[in-house]
């Protein structure tokens, strides 16, 4: 598989000078090339989405039809005009006081004076009772010439950028539907925002949202962006070349992002994509999920527990690597091995290992209450080896091609060491964990607060 640095070395190389990925004065399309660019160098097939080529009448009666179908509720009156609003686009929960709440947003939003909030949710099947209103029944815009227009305009990038020849078929595709993404997130959240008419919006992953920051922008809202997970000097939108000055204003960055400690704030500070007083650490923000089986408890207890936390995208090699674990510690009581499957694998990706007497598959229970009941963790690339040093708990990274340019930038750290195929993490001396405020720091309520009611 094509790694992240390979990927970005061959999407600069065509593209020296980004503005040619320009489509208004106030837009910049180089994202949604660069993700259509990934996403073909990497194997997946892209969202299919082809209203871009559709005549004005039929994309107009089209969406006549559908709100008409499912017409659109008001924002309610009185979170209107509130300061901050929170996009909460993850259906990761936890219970705080016998209420789901997002582990993502919850202490984000419980840090701003409810009268000065506003917390949209996208999922009502998980966040009932949390939450100002279920987004899907507000964002919905009515397909008028506003639409039409930046309809046409996206059109026209895309074949300018097509008629260059420096995309391929498949990847001029893939950059279509991409345009086709941000043109219909535009639409469902330009109507919600002009009538909620926040100041500050937060929100997670600004990648894949081109729609929702464009429409903020286009209502005066400022973006705020906070740390979900990793941040590499290799990935595909936090690390970009100096070209990326010349138009990131109008490419559809956070104005602001906040991260979880120094260290993931000096990553960024390599790239060109923030100004380097755009950057702030917040702290460890998560809501710990509390939850945990008693039966984990129980395997884990009095053993020497291994977690190894798997990915979709190294499933192989944390297949193999478990596999070779059993072998290896076959007929010792004192060894135990915990799988801790990613959310988006499926409950049967390790179900083969179910069966063995020192295995344990952990598809549920909070990291936090997990880790403090392992000894070693072993990943290829996931935020569960940073989240050990939370806890003092050795972390190994597991070779994997795909990861090399990442597996280099974490060994770099001096925090985590590379471990063989072919190794445990009990054959060796344990990693001495680092202090784990180089990477995470406190929550720090405070400077959420300057950041997101800086303009309210």
């Amino acid at each position: 598989m094509t790694t992240f640095s390979q990927i970005k070395e061959h999407f600069y190389g065509r593209f020296p000078d980004l503005t040619v990925f320009d489509c208004r004065p106030d837009l910049n399309v180089v994202k949604c090339a660069l993700e259509a660019v990934q996403f073909i160098a990497q194997g997946f097939k892209f969202p299919h989405d082809s209203h871009l080529v559709w005549s004005p009448a039929f994309y107009v009666a089209r969406g006549v039809l559908s709100a008409l179908w499912r017409p659109s509720a008001p924002v309610p009156r009185e979170v209107r005009d509130r300061s901050v609003m929170f996009a909460v686009d993850t259906s990761r929960a936890t219970t705080v006081d016998g209420v789901v709440v997002s582990t993502s947003f919850h202490r984000l939003a419980m840090a701003i004076p409810a009268a000065k909030r506003i917390v949209v949710t996208n999922n009502r099947a998980w966040f009932t009772g949390w939450g100002d209103y279920e987004v899907a029944d507000h964002r919905r815009s009515f397909p008028g010439p506003e639409m039409i227009a930046l309809k046409r305009d996206l059109l026209d990038v895309h074949r300018r950028i097509a008629a260059t020849g420096l995309l391929s078929q498949p990847e001029g595709m893939a950059f279509q539907h991409a345009l086709a993404r941000l043109h219909a997130g535009y639409g469902g959240w330009i109507s919600a925002l002009r009538a909620a008419r926040p100041r500050t919006l937060g929100l997670l992953c600004h990648y894949h949202k081109e729609g929702l920051i464009y429409a903020a922008r286009s209502c005066g809202v400022r973006v705020v962006e906070f740390q979900h997970g990793l941040i590499d000097r290799n990935d595909i939108f936090y690390c970009m070349p100096s070209a990326v000055r010349d138009v990131r204003e109008r490419a559809l960055f956070p104005d602001t992002m906040l991260t979880y400690g120094p260290y993931w704030s000096g990553i960024l500070r390599e790239g060109h994509e923030f100004a380097a007083t755009s950057i702030d650490e917040i702290g460890y923000y998560l809501q710990p999920d509390s939850s945990i089986d008693e039966e984990t408890r129980a395997f884990c207890t009095g053993a020497a527990t291994v977690m190894v936390a798997t990915q979709p995208r190294t499933a192989d090699a944390c297949r193999a690597y478990i596999a070779f674990l059993i072998e290896r510690h076959r007929g010792d009581d004192g060894v135990r091995i915990l799988i801790r499957s990613h959310p988006a694998e499926g409950p049967r990706d390790y179900e083969r290992f179910a069966a063995e007497p020192n295995v344990r598959i952990a598809n549920r229970g909070g990291i936090d209450r997990l880790l403090p009941l392992v000894r070693a963790v072993v990943s290829v690339y996931s935020t569960v080896l940073f989240d050990a040093i939370r806890y003092g708990i050795p972390s190994y990274s597991l070779h994997d091609p795909a990861y090399a340019d990442y597996i280099g930038s974490i060994s770099a750290t001096h925090a985590i060491r590379f471990i063989d195929a072919r190794q445990s993490p009990f054959d060796s001396t344990p990693v001495v964990p680092e202090d784990p405020g180089r990477f995470y720091l406190d929550f720090r309520p405070d400077v959420l607060q300057r950041h997101l009611l800086a303009s309210g």
